[in-house]
């Protein structure tokens, strides 16, 4: 499970396509902000959400429970409409405009439960996997 986090353009959704690309998706991953949950398939099942239109207090309503625990990579933008409840092992993924310039984008990441840690120390154990712009 990721959940990202940011505003308006920092770049979730982009995040997002390059994710579904490095899983081999061929389908474009667009925003679901009207249907709110995508399914694609690649090498693993992916789901992607976007909760930008629901209250935290609708998440719970709209029975997103069998697609946060189904065995998948799960993307959710705009996840702090989570309830807390509903979060699982993953990483928080918190992207922010650099001061010094808009077209630049800060990344921080945070993990959550056993699995979140694994795949941080992962990232961290081999930087040279991230490409960067």
């Amino acid at each position: 499970m990721l959940c990202l986090r940011g505003e308006l353009g920092a770049g979730k959704t982009t995040f997002i396509q390059g994710l579904a690309e490095g899983l081999g998706v061929t389908d474009p991953a667009t925003s679901p902000s009207f249907t709110i949950i995508h399914e694609h398939r690649g090498r693993l099942p992916f789901y992607h959400l976007d909760l930008y239109r629901l209250a935290p207090a609708d998440v719970a309503d709209i029975g997103i429970e069998e697609v946060l625990a189904a065995e998948a990579v799960v993307a959710i933008e705009w996840a702090e409409r989570l309830p807390a409840d509903l979060l699982g092992d993953g990483l928080d993924i918190e992207i922010d405009f650099e001061q010094s310039d808009e077209n630049v984008r800060r990344f921080r990441f945070r993990a959550r439960g056993e699995r979140g840690t694994r795949i941080l120390e992962s990232l961290k154990a081999e930087p040279d996997a991230c490409p960067r712009a």
